[in-house]
């Protein structure tokens, strides 16, 4: 995330509005918030109604006023006992940066470069202290998690594939023209991690580069037109193991899933002004 935040930063000294992609999860299994308001849309205001491009579908969009109703079914997400029933423990764990974790990063970034320029009176309700986030239940039937692949080029097959496997990947496939199975012991997340460390500790020492791409047909395409590379295929990490795993282990490693297929992230909707 790091080296992606002083392109972004610049980038918003100039713009003069943003449509971020900052999307937090919630465990919401009882679908007490969102799909509450849904129902009672009607009582809403709509600010919009139409057509997606490139056969989307179709969206409405509905202006929700009672803000402390919403912020109290959030609250009544972090009692005690539904916490403890959740994860074992009393942990006050509402939401997940599910993506655009990069997005939000520099959001705060900037933040604390306009928040020195002000006095404070001017920071209470400066519009660059807040970012615009989009809140989804982890439970919502329309939420699926995508697994998204490392594709690493330039590199020489035989010594890839020979010390590549070595390591503990779990279960994972990889693709060099031909696609191979293999089973190891590590988690999901911790196969990631391990792949991962082998990925960066491979081009430190033989060179290459790796990049993440979003889908299988894509990363046998990449590698099928390039002979020097090779495509690390994982499972799909099933959401609903999310928040326990955070709980219990942390921050996952990056790239380690994707909110739907890259193609459906062309609907960015909402606008934010940006202030510097």
């Amino acid at each position: 995330i790091e080296e992606r935040i002083p392109p972004r930063v610049k980038i918003r000294k100039d713009a003069k509005i943003e449509f971020p992609h900052i999307m937090l999860l919630c465990d919401d299994r009882e679908k007490t918030v969102i799909e509450g308001l849904y129902e009672n849309r009607n009582s809403f205001k709509k600010v919009y109604d139409f057509d997606l491009n490139m056969n989307g579908g179709h969206i409405e969009g509905y202006f929700v006023d009672d803000f402390k109703g919403v912020t109290d079914k959030f609250s009544a997400l972090l009692d005690s006992k539904t916490l403890k029933n959740k994860y074992g423990e009393d942990t006050p764990f509402l939401f997940a940066v599910g993506d655009g974790n990069h997005s939000l990063a520099t959001a705060k970034t900037h933040w604390e470069n306009v928040k020195n320029t002000l006095s404070d009176s001017e920071k209470e309700n400066h519009p660059a202290r807040f970012a615009l986030v989009e809140v989804v239940n982890l439970y919502d039937e329309g939420l699926h998690f995508e697994p998204i692949y490392r594709y690493v080029k330039d590199v020489d097959i035989d010594i890839f594939l020979q010390t590549i496997s070595e390591v503990d990947l779990g279960n994972v496939r990889i693709y060099s023209g031909k696609m191979q199975s293999k089973n190891g012991n590590a988690t999901l997340p911790d196969g990631i991690k391990n792949c991962d460390a082998f990925i960066a500790e491979y081009i430190k020492t033989y060179g290459g580069t790796v990049d993440y791409v979003h889908g299988e047909e894509n990363i046998r395409k990449l590698v099928d037109s390039n002979n020097n590379s090779v495509g690390i295929l994982f499972e799909s990490l099933n959401k609903y193991d999310l928040f326990p795993f955070v709980v219990k282990s942390g921050n996952l490693p990056k790239k380690t899933f994707s909110m739907g297929e890259a193609v459906e992230k062309r609907y960015y909707l909402e606008g934010k002004m940006i202030v510097w």
